[in-house]
């Protein structure tokens, strides 16, 4: 049941798995992008494609890197993972149905996933290997996540609810885990923040997508997230502080229209 855990339950305890697989020192070390300690001043912020993000540990390490492919509409077609295990995740496309497939040897997965017509994912049946998993999200008349519910064949099902304020997820609970975040109110969610590289990236849709950039979660230990941003106003880097010690930062490389 952990793996549905870390699929679904999209929190700061979520994030930090991208943190988990460090290797050692990468012969082709990242090169950090210029950026800026602010958003810059700009008209509007370009609309642009994640193309790479990759994650560097502390002392300099390459951790997990993935690897983005989009068709000509601007829909996600690939999926690339590298880390402490390789996958390769397809998508296609039919009307408000998303098909998702994953290479991954004996943790091989297909998933139908529903959308509603605001985007946002209503429906999902993954099949992984003879087991099945149902999951259904539900949402408020503003298409704020409420709750979840995931059953695997005829075990109990497993849920978690969801509370918002001021647009952003301030608190996720499942049973008697809980998470509490905080966002910075003067920063927009451009791209690059986390619901698009654990949601959209994923799985080609979204269930949460907060208004602001989160800055604190808390899952027993806190976590603290600080941002630099590129000339076109998207996130160039995000650094997790966990604990009071720097975990890794995460960098991106966009496409830009």
């Amino acid at each position: 049941m952990f793996s549905l855990l870390k699929k679904f339950l999209y929190t700061g305890l979520t994030i930090l798995l991208f943190y988990a697989c460090s290797k050692n020192a990468d012969p082709n070390p990242v090169t950090p992008p210029s950026v800026t300690d602010s958003i810059p001043v700009i008209a509007a912020v370009k609309d642009c494609r994640i193309l790479y993000a990759v994650s560097v540990t502390a002392t300099g390490d390459t951790g997990d890197r993935r690897y983005f492919q989009y068709d000509a509409a601007g829909k996600l077609t690939r999926f690339i993972f590298q880390g402490g295990y390789a996958d390769t995740v397809y998508f296609s496309y039919n009307g408000n149905t998303i098909y998702r497939s994953v290479a991954a040897g004996v943790n091989s997965s297909v998933d139908t996933i529903t959308v509603n017509n605001a985007g946002f994912i209503t429906h999902d049946k993954e099949v992984v290997g003879s087991s099945i998993y149902m999951t259904n999200w539900y949402y408020d008349a503003n298409m704020q996540l409420t709750s979840f519910t995931q059953q695997q064949d005829n075990y109990t099902p497993i849920g978690a609810t969801y509370v918002f304020t001021n647009g952003d997820n301030t608190l996720s609970m499942s049973g008697a885990s809980q998470d509490t975040m905080v966002y910075d109110t003067s920063k927009l969610a451009v791209h690059g923040n986390f619901d698009e590289l654990y949601q959209l990236l994923d799985l080609g849709a979204m269930y949460i997508k907060n208004k602001h950039l989160l800055i604190m979660d808390r899952h027993g230990p806190l976590s603290l997230y600080s941002y630099t941003f590129n000339t076109e106003g998207n996130i160039a880097s995000i650094t997790t502080t966990f604990n009071n010690k720097n975990a890794g930062t995460i960098y991106y490389t966009y496409q830009c229209k």
